[in-house]
């Protein structure tokens, strides 16, 4: 397969699933890498939806005729049938790349560990914020210069989608997964609150803590997806979607004697108070594009780059969750 197009398939032809198949149909690159034989999904009325949008591709009403088709699958399914779709995929020796979370709980994600590590398969999670040229810049400092980080994830509610599993699940489970890669540490949960559109998650890394909050409100047009990371003299702000990063720093003329603060005039407090700004720009690059591109080159190679969401890599993820979610049930 080293040379050939990987033929693959697409479970679940939803928003998610819709996506994928338009970017593997859409981008050059993909289209030689992967072949795209078709689509399955359990709800007939896709069909039509497929047929008119791509003709050419089959569509599956069962997920084994599927699966003798292809090398691999995308799982697109809804986030409940995650494990079965996956799990089903593994045993019948398919490489997988699911959407996240793999799994409702730590037991089932172990479960798809073992199929995988087992049948000597590629199985990736869909945490595709993991590729966003300024997540990579993050990956490269070291976590044991800053003191505090926040993450805010805020848009519309989905109005085509069911948002089945929650904030933590559907927002801040990307941020959980950045900040696990850049630190390898798995946090103590100091704090979470979830409610309908909204969830709050406090952890504690060796060298700081972490808060991490999303929200959804119905009908706004405004998107905020950030990550504020505060050292000793600077702070970095990560636009997730601009894919930049602004650096601030304090002004210049080094520190100031806190006891000759009080003698300066109102203007020249200000002027001293102004820090100065610069902005990081990087090459703007799709995250779901280098995702897949990894995706191949781990199933061709056998090997796995650094910081690559595979099932392995992002089980601490799943515990955290499951274990935030424990503390909501149990209060």
């Amino acid at each position: 397969m080293h040379n050939l197009q990987i033929k693959i398939g697409i479970a679940g032809y939803g928003e998610r699933g819709k996506i994928f198949t338009r970017r593997l149909r859409e981008l050059d690159i993909l289209k030689n890498i992967y072949k795209l034989i078709g689509v399955y999904d359990i709800d007939q009325k896709k069909r039509q939806e497929l047929y008119e949008n791509c003709p050419y591709l089959n569509f599956y009403e069962n997920l084994e005729k599927m699966l003798n088709d292809v090398d691999a699958i995308i799982d697109a399914t809804s986030t409940e049938a995650h494990f079965r779709t996956t799990s089903a995929a593994l045993k019948f020796g398919k490489h997988v790349l699911v959407e996240k979370p793999p799994a409702l709980n730590l037991k089932e994600h172990e479960e798809l560990e073992n199929l995988a590590k087992k049948n000597d398969l590629v199985c990736f999670v869909g945490y595709t914020e993991l590729f966003n040229p300024a997540v990579q810049y993050i990956l490269k400092l070291d976590p044991k210069d800053f003191k505090s980080v926040r993450t805010m994830r805020f848009g519309p509610k989905p109005v085509h989608r069911k948002s089945d599993q929650g904030i933590i699940v559907d927002l801040i489970s990307h941020d959980i997964q950045n900040l696990n890669t850049w630190t390898k540490e798995t946090p103590e949960i100091i704090f979470v609150e979830e409610h309908e559109e909204e969830g709050f998650l406090r952890l504690k890394y060796k060298n700081f803590r972490a808060s991490l909050h999303g929200l959804r409100i119905e009908g706004s047009e405004y998107r905020d997806r950030t990550l504020e990371l505060y050292a000793k003299n600077k702070k970095y702000i990560v636009d997730y979607a601009l894919q930049n990063i602004k650096l601030i720093e304090p002004p210049d003329g080094g520190p100031l004697d806190p006891k000759l603060f009080p003698q300066l005039k109102w203007a020249h407090q200000i002027k001293l108070s102004e820090n100065i700004e610069n902005t990081i720009r990087l090459e703007r690059k799709e995250p779901l594009e280098a995702l897949l591109i990894e995706f191949a080159k781990s199933i061709k190679s056998g090997k796995n780059s650094e910081n690559i969401p595979t099932i392995s890599n992002t089980k601490e993820t799943t515990k955290i969750i499951e274990n935030a979610k424990n503390m909501i049930k149990n209060r």
